[in-house]
């Protein structure tokens, strides 16, 4: 159980990170353009 919680965790901050860049990727795209 607690490696699956681990696991969870693990992709839901991966997630959050990924989402982080995205957004800043955008915005600078944006930006630039």
């Amino acid at each position: 159980m607690k490696s699956v919680a681990d696991k969870v965790v693990l992709i839901v901050c991966i997630r959050n990170v990924q989402g982080k860049y995205q957004q800043k990727a955008s915005i600078m795209s944006t930006g630039y353009l």
